[in-house]
């Protein structure tokens, strides 16, 4: 059965537990654009138009999907929805071992939720409305440089999610990110991507430890492809 809840109390285990504790620090059970569900296996929770799952997707799971309709769903096992294109992601963790630099935190957040948005193809005002929230609730650090940007979870004292690394096509491939995450140094780090992107994180001393899955609506990615098609 699944019940609406008013409390969340998870540990940080993986990034989709990460993603679930951020938003419950941040927005609470208030809001009715962030709502979090237990069922007979776990927890979900309903994030604007993304679904984040703990535990199994069971039939009665799949079915309430169908009437959410999110355009992203994102589970800790394989699932067939219809209708939907699925991503593994991998998920690394560890702790930093590039030398801490001293790159100041939440100096420019509407500069880092710019960069966010054009390099992930989101709304401007969606990510500067999350992430300005987020900080000041003192639940996320963003880090920027004007070129890149970086946002970190807190989810302990010694342990952080990064939940976006973003930087802009001119200055790729000339340090920005890794150099950004060097404010990292010394501290605990989960995170997830793309398989091709394992050997940049590597490096900084993460490792592969499990795998996610990602559904992403093929009715939302058309549209969207028809959009930036038409610009």
């Amino acid at each position: 059965m699944i019940r609406l809840c008013d409390s969340v109390d998870i540990a940080p285990a993986d990034p989709l537990s990460a993603r679930i504790i951020t938003c419950y620090r941040g927005y609470g059970t208030g809001y009715g654009f962030c709502r979090f569900y237990r069922t007979d296996s776990g927890l979900f929770m309903h994030f604007n138009s993304s679904v984040t799952v703990l535990g199994a997707v069971d039939e009665e799971l799949c079915g309430f999907m169908q009437m959410l309709k999110p355009t992203t769903i994102e589970t800790q096992e394989p699932v067939p929805f219809e209708g939907y294109r699925q991503r593994e992601m991998s998920v690394l963790s560890g702790c930093i071992t590039n030398a801490p630099m001293c790159i100041p935190a939440n100096e420019n957040v509407y500069r880092a939720a710019e960069i966010t948005a054009q390099v992930f193809g989101e709304d401007f005002s969606a990510v500067y409305t999350d992430l300005s929230h987020r900080v000041r609730h003192h639940v996320t650090d963003v880090y920027t440089d004007g070129r890149g940007a970086f946002a970190a979870d807190r989810l302990t004292d010694t342990l952080v999610y990064v939940s976006a690394v973003a930087t802009l096509p001119e200055y790729r491939r000339q340090g920005v990110a890794s150099g950004l995450m060097s404010a990292l140094g010394g501290r605990q780090v989960m995170l997830c991507c793309k398989r091709e992107l394992i050997p940049f994180y590597e490096p900084m001393g993460l490792m592969v430890t499990g795998r996610m899955w990602a559904y992403d609506d093929l009715a939302d990615t058309l549209s969207q492809q028809e959009k930036h098609l038409g610009e």
